[in-house]
């Protein structure tokens, strides 16, 4: 059964009156997709945890962007869209070994394709496994023949990681993962509008860990972070309208920390006559967020004040 109605007919209303309603409706459908992803948070997390990590590859083509859309789909629970999507990008990805291997492979199949890339040594057994597998997975799906129809959503779902991560493993295999430039991906992934800043945090947790062995993570269990240090006044922001900061260095650690300002701590700030130099005693306190790092920090208070010029 196949049911539409999403839009309604609005062809006795004028232009404008249409558009208002047009409008109105999909805020309404916003909030059914709202609940939708709501309702299925839990699971749509964990397919995305099942996905093989094979690392950073810098060169830009398309068998990358149909590879993220698989995912996506496959995240979402649309099994039969992923088997899909990821034979078209392994043979997407074959085509491209061969173009660049000055292979002429225009009217192969994709079987016969991977056994001239096999015999040219461009892709080894276990890529041509791996991609023979996906052919298989695909042409059971895209025939739609009497064995597929009778999978059930595990079994389809079976099949769907599994061309995923044969896919990803063969990848793996015939290209490397590149040299990973932090700070170039680091800027990339800040400065992609269409990432949101809670999946920033996320990779860039794990960039430090994979690249520079820097364990940002928090353990689990842990809610709130306090500490009590010696902090040098590094700068002290509180006359512009957009945000009211301190930024501390921590004496005994090292660290720096840039801790938010309620107006009452400001007003006590501007009494206590502090400056940049200062040596303040003082307990900072920080929330520890789902991806396991601190997030703003607070000041519980101040127990002593040095107010000479501390020299770093």
């Amino acid at each position: 059964m196949y049911i539409d109605f999403v839009k309604n007919d609005y062809s006795d209303k004028s232009e404008s009156e249409a558009a208002q309603h047009i409008e109105q409706d999909k805020i309404h459908l916003g909030k059914i997709i709202q609940e939708r992803i709501r309702n299925e948070i839990s699971e749509i997390a964990e397919r995305w945890y099942e996905l093989d990590d094979i690392g950073y590859y810098k060169i830009n083509e398309r068998f990358f962007d149909l590879l993220k859309e698989a995912e996506n789909l496959y995240s979402f629970g649309y099994y039969i869209g992923t088997i899909s999507v990821i034979g078209i990008t392994s043979e997407e990805f074959c085509k491209y070994m061969a173009s660049k291997n000055n292979i002429q492979d225009t009217d192969l199949k994709q079987i016969d394709r991977l056994k001239l890339l096999k015999s040219r040594n461009v892709i080894s057994r276990a890529t041509f496994r791996h991609f023979n597998t996906i052919r298989a997975i695909r042409n059971d799906c895209v025939h739609f023949n009497v064995n597929f129809k009778r999978l059930s959503q595990d079994e389809l779902k079976e099949r769907a990681i599994k061309a995923i991560n044969c896919y990803k493993a063969g990848l793996k295999e015939t290209i490397s993962p590149e040299e990973l430039p932090v700070d170039e991906v680091l800027e990339k992934l800040i400065s992609n509008t269409r990432l949101s800043f809670e999946d920033f945090k996320l990779r860039q947790r794990n960039i430090y860990k994979i690249k520079n062995g820097i364990d940002l993570k928090i353990a689990p269990g842990i809610k709130n972070l306090s500490f009590t240090s010696n902090y040098y006044i590094a700068e002290i922001d509180i006359t512009t309208d957009l945000f009211k900061e301190m930024t501390l260095f921590d004496i005994e650690t090292g660290g720096i920390v840039v801790v938010d300002l309620t107006l009452p701590q400001v007003k006590m700030i501007e009494e206590m006559l502090l400056e940049v130099g200062n040596v303040i005693l003082a307990t900072l306190l920080s929330r520890v967020s789902s991806v396991g790092q601190s997030e703003e920090w607070f000041l519980l208070n101040i127990a002593d004040v040095y107010y000479g010029h501390y020299v770093i």
